[in-house]
């Protein structure tokens, strides 16, 4: 699978293309480790780590804070970096005003996103 994108950056004047390569599910298994979608459910206090680089011990809300945080370091971003080892990216660059009138539409969207 193949994905073509476009970034503009207006305040350097750059504007730079990458294609991503790679196989369907790599791109799917990335967009899919959305830590976004657990809730922030507060660890009890009874639960413990124990740090052997430092000998100290920590509850978990202390060493983790929540269950999203956790998810995150646990499950989210070890997914997202096997996925991204298995997607090539090519980047190169374009002159900005010559990238700008050549994808004008792709233009509005950045700056009309950046805005807000």
């Amino acid at each position: 699978m193949r994905n073509w994108c476009i970034g503009f950056n207006d305040v350097h004047k750059t504007a730079t293309y990458y294609l991503e390569e790679g196989p369907a599910w790599a791109f799917w298994l990335r967009d899919a480790s959305n830590c976004g979608l657990v809730p922030k459910i507060p660890f009890p206090t009874w639960l413990h780590y124990y740090d052997k680089e430092t000998n100290s011990h920590y509850t978990w809300r202390e060493w983790y804070g929540d269950l999203s945080q956790w998810f995150h370091v646990a499950v989210c971003d070890p997914t997202f970096q096997f996925s991204e080892r298995r997607i090539r990216t090519i980047w190169f660059d374009e002159e900005f005003e010559q990238a700008k009138t050549r994808h004008p539409k792709e233009f509005e969207y950045c700056i009309t996103a950046m805005s807000g």
